[in-house]
């Protein structure tokens, strides 16, 4: 049996459901890019994909390994700016799980889509609906917020307190791409009687607040009683433009320094 390869039909629908994919792997992930780089990721994918498939000779369990593996990695790195390891694993799921959902819902609306003036529809309800199901589940499964016991110690002064440790906080320093803790701005003071460290500006987002900076710095040691006294040296710190009042909580601690 011979089938007819449209290219420029086959590009065009696989640029649309990747740049659905990237979309929704995005809003997942809370990655800050723009829609033009995530469109271009989708072009760059849908274009791989489009040589993967047009090469003969080649078995089509191999060019299916090669499109969910190289292809995948490479429309992540362009669509979303996403290169350190862990992260990259990370979204190389969300979007198999993405992709996996959206197959899913479009196979519901089958019988319309062999209409080309519903396709479009269908694809964008899907969309949708992948993407609320998804974040749904995002909710309901992870814990957000947890808190634990820590002392500080930077500069001959120390500080014994809780901490929360929040899920929803993602913030890095843009230079080395580490994890940043947040500080209570009265703590710090404490903290910083003796010394004047050298200071960063690490910009952020928050709710209310669209466009923010704050001061970081390094502390000299992070100790966790309530995980076998797990010390965490030079850890960054940005003290926060208001007070910490949470729980009880006067830091908000970034859960990848675990």
């Amino acid at each position: 049996m011979q089938y007819e390869l449209y290219i420029d039909v086959f590009f065009l629908i696989n640029a649309i459901m990747d740049w659905m994919l990237l979309k929704i792997t995005g809003k997942i992930l809370s990655c800050k890019v723009g829609k033009m780089r995530i469109l271009w990721g989708a072009f760059l994918g849908a274009f791989l994909t489009c040589i993967v498939w047009s090469i003969p000779g080649i078995p089509g369990i191999l060019k299916l390994l090669f499109f969910y593996t190289f292809v995948n990695v490479v429309m992540i790195q362009a669509g979303l700016g996403i290169r350190r390891s862990r992260e990259l694993v990370r979204a190389f799921i969300v979007l198999g799980i993405s992709a996996v959902l959206m197959a899913g819902i479009l196979s519901l609306f089958r019988q319309y889509i062999r209409y080309g003036s519903l396709f479009f529809g269908c694809v964008i309800a899907g969309d949708y609906l992948a993407g609320g199901i998804l974040w749904m589940l995002q909710q309901l499964f992870r814990k957000k917020f947890g808190t634990c016991r820590i002392r500080l110690e930077h500069a001959g002064q120390n500080y014994d307190g809780k901490a929360l440790i929040d899920t929803g906080n993602r913030l890095r320093d843009p230079v080395s791409g580490e994890p940043v803790n947040i500080l209570d701005p009265e703590i710090a003071e404490c903290l910083l009687k003796e010394e004047i460290p050298q200071m960063r500006e690490i910009a952020y987002h928050s709710i209310g607040k669209e466009n923010g900076v704050m001061k970081a710095f390094r502390i000299e040691r992070m100790i966790f009683p309530e995980k076998e006294n797990m010390v965490i040296k030079n850890g960054l710190v940005a003290v926060s433009e208001e007070k910490i009042l949470c729980e009880d909580c006067r830091m908000i601690l970034n859960p990848d320094i675990f």
